[in-house]
Formats: structure tokens, sequence, C-alpha cells
């Protein structure tokens, strides 16, 4: 969105909102508990309190074959161009979700995993890396922005209709975050310029009363 004139300060109006979109048919996403502001929000309060409509007025304005192709690059899994791909509805594994946030995290530079932190050879000598190789994907002044965006799930000033979605989760240190939910998991990914944490809990069946199994990620950038 901060490619196509959108601000942390650009409104949108969210209320409860039937789209018909061509091609596709009628599409009803909801708030968390339906609960709405009815009013123009901010990209900021949107971002801070997971509002779903402002979401997907914002795909439909990118256009879902452009979200779609930025999402492939980050998972193998199938991308389909749907509108409830606005609001995370594709799988990803926690580490590829992970290492999206850690694009962020790096102001913009895909860093290609690996599970390794140091080699140690039989004298007791650090073997020196090169280092992940990475791929620049998205300008540094624009991911900046995001993460600074990004902050407002902790920000008890945006408490109008909806809290923010961590407000009752505040680090002692300064992190950017965003959370997610279905009826049978969640997750939360947290980040700043020196650390990555990414938790899931839930079930990889989708079954309401099994959320007890839980995945984490921690990554020291």
């Amino acid at each position: 969105g901060l490619l196509n004139d959108f601000t942390p300060l650009t409104k949108l109006e969210s209320k409860k909102t039937t789209f018909k979109i061509k091609g596709y048919g009628e599409y009803t996403p909801k708030n968390y508990n339906d609960v709405y502001p009815n009013r123009e929000i901010t990209l900021l309060e949107a971002i801070g309190t997971s509002d779903n409509i402002y979401a997907v007025k914002l795909g439909l304005h990118l256009g879902s074959e452009n979200f779609k192709k930025a999402i492939e690059f980050f998972t193998e899994n199938e991308v389909k161009a749907v509108p409830s791909l606005f609001l995370g509805s594709n799988e990803m594994s926690l580490l590829e979700l992970a290492c999206m946030y850690n694009t962020f995290a790096s102001l913009g530079n895909y860093y290609y995993p690996s599970f390794y932190n140091k080699i140690i050879d039989f004298n007791d000598n650090e073997i020196s890396l090169n280092g992940n190789s990475y791929k620049t994907l998205l300008l540094k002044k624009l991911v900046t922005i995001l993460n600074q965006a990004l902050l407002s799930p902790f920000d008890k000033r945006i408490n109008k209709t909806n809290k923010p979605t961590m407000i009752n989760y505040i680090p002692n240190v300064k992190y950017s975050a965003k959370s997610g939910s279905t009826n049978s998991d969640s997750y939360v990914i947290g980040y700043n310029p020196n650390y990555l944490i990414a938790v899931w809990t839930g079930s990889d069946e989708g079954n309401l009363i099994s959320m007890s199994p839980t995945k984490s990620i921690f990554l020291d950038l």
C-alpha cells in the first residue's frame, strides 16, 4: 500500500460490508467479534486493531494478482488470488512467515534461511562464515515506515472501537508486531533490528478443541 500513495494516515471507511467482486462474486469479511468502527479509520488504526474491512479494501486497491505475486516469493505453497488472501488465508509454514517478517526487520533484505550459528573445527577454532545470502525486495524508506506502523498493536491510544491486538502484552523493549487468528489457531510475530520471535499455537487439523500444539522460532539478527 505504501507504494500506491497510501500512508499510515490514509483513511478508509470500516463498516460491515459485502463486496461484489468481478469474476468472484460476493465476499463478506468480518472483524473480530463482528465489531466495526462504522467510520473512517487510518491505516495505522487498521493495523493496530487488525481491521479486516480496511485490509480487504486496501487489497482490492492493490489488485489480487499483484498481492498474489508478492506472497508467492515467500512460500512454496500454491497461492490463490482470492479476496481472503488479503486476510492471510494462504497456508504458510511458521518458518516462511518468519522469513517474510525478517525482511521487514532487515529493512527490505530477504535472507534465505539456514540452520546453523557457527562451525567449530577439531582444534576448537571457529570457521568463518560468509553469512546468509539475501535478496533486496523492498525499499528501505518504505519498510522503515511499515516498521513504525507495526508498533501500533501495542499503542493504547488506538482504543476507540476495537482494542489494539497486543495491548495486553506490552514488552519492556520496543517491538513491531502482527498477530492473526482463526477459529482453530493463532500466531504472533514480533521483531526489532536485533531479534525476531514467531509463535504459532493451534491444530494442524483445524480442530477447535485441540489448540494445544505450539511452534516457535527465534532469530538473532
